[in-house]
């Protein structure tokens, strides 16, 4: 705190008079339930979970992709609870909960094996992500990744009834 203090141009007591702790101004700073999601109605559940996903990869990307801190910030929020547990509940869950909803629509309606774990998918894609990050920023073009990561899913998840459409 007191390098952020010196950066900024204040004392360090104007710092903790807006966050009481490093991980209050991480977590403000990052603004975990930026870009909040809205439920989407294509009438095609695959395409509204794809809009789903995109949406939160894009929120991911303003907050890791590209930057330097990117391994560091992730690391951060490993090492403390209240950084990881605001991440899970401003972010992740809200869109996990839309995303579950669109899972279960697609399976009533015949667009998704009815066998397809909706936790697993989400996890695969987001997994996915958060390890191009870390390991191969020098090569991750989102975009395509994006592009190539949810035709696998689309493909592997879709209905035989739903092929044939």
């Amino acid at each position: 705190m007191d390098d952020l203090a010196q950066r900024a141009g204040v004392s360090q007591p104007t710092i903790y008079r807006r966050w009481r702790s490093k991980e209050e101004m991480i977590s403000d700073t990052i603004g975990f339930s930026s870009n909040p999601v809205e439920l989407p109605e294509s009438g095609n559940a695959l395409e509204d979970i794809k809009d789903i996903l995109l949406n939160m990869l894009q929120s991911m990307d303003a907050m890791f992709a590209g930057a330097p801190f990117s391994p560091r910030l992730i690391a951060s929020m490993l090492d403390s609870a209240f950084i990881l547990e605001q991440y899970r509940n401003d972010f992740i869950l809200p869109r996990r909960v839309l995303y579950t909803r669109k899972v279960r629509e697609g399976k009533e309606r015949g667009e998704i094996r009815r066998d397809a774990d909706d936790e697993v998918l989400v996890d695969l894609v987001c997994g996915a992500y958060i390890y191009c990050v870390l390991f191969r920023p020098e090569v991750f073009d989102r975009q395509m990744w994006f592009k190539q990561v949810f035709d696998l899913v689309k493909n592997g998840v879709a209905s035989l009834r739903n092929e044939l459409k």
